[in-house]
C-alpha cells in the first residue's frame, strides 16, 4: 500500500507526506480542495505530487506547463485518471476513460465531427455563454475573495454551451436549477465527492457487495 510513496523523491519534486491506504486524501477533511491547492502550491512550488490511495498523482500549476500539456503535446498525455474502478460498461467507451492506441483510434474517428470550420461556427455561442453565464460567476468570486469551486463552475458552463450549441436552447444553469435539462444533467457532473473515491479507490468486489456502482 505504500510501494510507490518513493515516486516523486526519485523525480526530485516535492509535496505532502501520504498516509498509508489514504494517501493525501485526508488533508481535505480540514480544508476545501480550492484552498488546500493553493497551500499546496505556495508550499512547494508550481509542480508538486500528490498521492490519491497509492497512486502518485502530479499537480500542475503553472500556465506554460498545462498549454503544453493540453494543447502542443497532448497526444503524449492521454493515460488519463480513471473515472471509476468499475461501473456501467458504458464508461469504457467515452473518450474521456479511454487510453493508448484506443484513444487514439476513436479520437481519429470523430475527429471529422470538429473541424475548426465546425468550431468557428460555434464560437459566438460560447462567447455568449462565457459573457452572459461565466464572467458573471467568476467576478462575483473575485469581488468577495471567496474560494471558487471550479468544478462546478465549469461544470454549469459546460451544460450552458451544450444546450445552447447542440440543443439551440439557451439556458443559465447557475440561476435556473430547475430547468429539465439542468435538474436531469446535473446529478452526472456533481456526483458526491465521497462517491468519487470510493469508485476510484475500493475494489469491484467490495463496491459490488455494498450495492455502489457509477
Amino acid at each position: 500500500m505504500s510501494r510507490n510513496f518513493g515516486f516523486f523523491e526519485k523525480l526530485g519534486l516535492k509535496g505532502p507526506k501520504p498516509v498509508i491506504i489514504f494517501g493525501n486524501h485526508l488533508d481535505q477533511l480540514f480544508a476545501s480542495k480550492p484552498d488546500l491547492e493553493v497551500q499546496r502550491m505556495r508550499k512547494y512550488g508550481k509542480i508538486y505530487g500528490i498521492f490519491e490511495g497509492s497512486r502518485p498523482i502530479i499537480q500542475v500549476a503553472d500556465p506554460a506547463v498545462i498549454k503544453q500539456i493540453m494543447m502542443t503535446e497532448f497526444t503524449e498525455f492521454n493515460s488519463k485518471y480513471p473515472v471509476t474502478q468499475g461501473g456501467h460498461w458504458l464508461l469504457s467507451q467515452f473518450i474521456v476513460t479511454q487510453t493508448g492506441d484506443r484513444w487514439r483510434r476513436t479520437r481519429a474517428a470523430i475527429g471529422p465531427a470538429f473541424t475548426a470550420k465546425q468550431a468557428r461556427s460555434q464560437s459566438n455561442k460560447i462567447a455568449a455563454c462565457v459573457d452572459n453565464y461565466l464572467v458573471p460567476q467568476l467576478r462575483a468570486h473575485a469581488q468577495s475573495s471567496a474560494p471558487a469551486d471550479v468544478r462546478r463552475v465549469f461544470g454549469q458552463f459546460a451544460l450552458s454551451t451544450a444546450s445552447l450549441c447542440v440543443l439551440g436552447e439557451p439556458i443559465d444553469p447557475y440561476n435556473d436549477v430547475d430547468h429539465p435539462f439542468v435538474r436531469h444533467s446535473w446529478p452526472l457532473m456533481r456526483a458526491p465527492t465521497w462517491m468519487l473515491y470510493a469508485l476510484q479507490l475500493l475494489p469491484n468486489r467490495l463496491l459490488s457487495a455494498v450495492g455502489l456502482q457509477s
